[in-house]
């Protein structure tokens, strides 16, 4: 199933165009903006988790994303199902915690995480443009 993710409309015009959109749509209840992406991609985790509980593979990638599905299926038809993850993977990006910054991070978001060396860091991840789980 295909499914498109977007946040919350900013006015009545986007929300009127957004009620008539198609199923393939989902609202999130969170507002629509780049400060938001990292709690829109957990929703979409929730969502997904809730609507498709046996779902094998979940592939998540950006809108400017140019998509090859055959080769991406027929790499993962070679990868075990269960607690797999692929993607480009980020291992020490600092977190920013300036308040007027559009990549900021509260402590709520994401707890200190002191390295020795790096100091304040993101535990590792895949980076959003592209990644694959089970």
């Amino acid at each position: 199933a295909l499914r498109f993710f977007v946040g919350k409309a900013a006015d009545e015009q986007e929300a009127e165009a957004t009620a008539m959109l198609e199923d393939d749509v989902v609202e999130l209840p969170v507002p629509e903006s780049y400060r938001t992406i990292n709690v829109k991609a957990f929703l979409m985790l929730e969502w997904a988790f809730h609507h498709f509980p046996y779902l094998q593979w979940l592939l998540r990638h950006d809108d400017d994303v140019y998509l090859r599905p055959l080769p991406i299926l027929q790499q993962l038809e070679a990868r075990p199902p269960v607690r797999y993850i692929w993607g480009s993977f980020d291992h020490g990006s600092t977190i920013i915690r300036d308040p007027e910054h559009q990549h900021y991070n509260s402590f709520k978001q994401c707890p200190e995480n002191k390295h020795p060396v790096w100091g304040d860091i993101f535990p590792p991840y895949a980076r959003g443009h592209l990644w694959v789980m089970s």
